[in-house]
């Protein structure tokens, strides 16, 4: 079990790593915006959700596509970022990019389901997770096929894991390794591109084509123009729309707390 005093010890690094992320982001011209927990947290707690144990920001994919061919050329006493470009070994792709912080290292629930709690050929610290977000259809019987890709993306994925604890993961996984990542990265830009060429009229965003369980929409009056909000007393980027964005993530109740049983963290090993 994780103290809540190093739990606290860790929001503050990652907070730093944030901070660093949002001078990087300002440097080089790219957006981002809180979301997930930490746009939660920013709305109901001013900070971090108390047991939240990551940060989530968001990035249009042209600048988040940027900010991947930076990946290996920006060199940062604090951070890494964490991409295939930068880190070949690193083998969580429905996460496609995530802001290490240095001199930390952390092991995930999902780490251990995967049976990867003790790979350590990849950097293990705590994180920022970065999604891109793409353009999709109005049509949510169109989006329905666009979005398929993110299952089959998943399921290629966790079939690389060997010593995965859940039996029925691995063995639907199972024929995915089959198919080269070469082919289903090929199929991804496809539809990134067909996706980037809709209409103003037509589009709608979400969560990028390579993330699964993600199936939320926003239109762009809920995320543009971009605003400022402050966490842990700091200002952030936050989406147009905060109220919007937070009732299609989490429904209209979300500034009541959850019961304990539900108040969910993903670390399970921290050392700072």
């Amino acid at each position: 079990m994780i103290l809540s005093s190093d739990k606290r010890k860790a929001q503050l690094k990652m907070l730093q790593g944030l901070v660093e992320f949002d001078s990087i982001c300002k440097e080089y011209n790219l957006l981002y915006w809180l979301d997930w927990g930490t746009l939660l947290g920013a709305k109901r707690h001013q900070g971090f959700i108390p047991w939240d144990d990551d940060i989530d920001v968001a990035m249009p994919r042209r600048d988040f596509e940027k900010l991947i061919m930076l990946s290996d050329t920006i060199f940062n006493d604090n951070i890494f970022i964490q991409c295939l470009r930068s880190d070949k070994n690193y083998s969580k792709r429905t996460i496609p990019c995530k802001i290490r912080i240095k001199n930390t290292f952390v092991v995930e629930k999902e780490d251990i389901t995967c049976g990867i709690d003790g790979d350590m050929s990849f950097n293990r610290g705590l994180f920022i997770d970065v999604f891109p977000m793409d353009k999709y259809s109005k049509n949510s019987i169109v989006r329905r096929f666009e979005r398929l890709f993110s299952i089959i993306y998943y399921l290629k994925t966790i079939s690389q894991y060997v010593k995965n604890k859940d039996r029925l993961r691995h063995v639907i996984s199972r024929p995915f390794k089959l198919i080269p990542f070469s082919s289903l990265e090929w199929l991804k830009k496809q539809i990134i591109k067909k996706c980037t060429n809709y209409s103003k009229d037509e589009y709608v965003f979400g969560y990028g084509v390579e993330i699964p369980n993600c199936n939320q929409v926003f239109d762009k009056k809920t995320i543009y123009p971009i605003k400022k909000m402050y966490f842990e007393g700091q200002e952030f980027n936050v989406p147009n729309n905060i109220h919007a964005y937070l009732i299609a993530l989490y429904g209209e109740s979300y500034m009541q707390l959850p019961p304990e049983n539900e108040r969910i963290s993903h670390i399970v090993k921290l050392e700072l």
